[in-house]
């Protein structure tokens, strides 16, 4: 059965893609990582709607971010003002 937010996902990927990332997806904590033209490596996880992150996922963002990664939140269909 396909995941609701999937079209929005593949979506962001396109994004990434156009500005020069390698995208590779993932699934574990996040939905994929973006390689940027300068070796920057993003991790990127698609929310469809103000949907929050998983246990597993903000423990993912907390290991990623405390070990100076990035760990980035892009979201479709979310009109409030404090998507976090």
């Amino acid at each position: 059965m396909p995941r609701k937010g999937r079209p929005c996902e593949k979506a962001r990927q396109m994004e990434y893609e156009q500005k020069g990332n390698i995208v590779i997806e993932t699934g574990k904590g996040h939905d994929f990582i973006a390689i940027g033209p300068k070796n920057k490596i993003t991790h990127v996880e698609v929310k469809q709607g103000c949907g929050g992150l998983t246990p597993f996922q903000k423990k993912t963002k907390a290991e990623i971010e405390k070990n100076g990664g990035e760990y980035k939140i892009e979201r479709c269909g979310c009109n409030r003002k404090n998507k976090r």
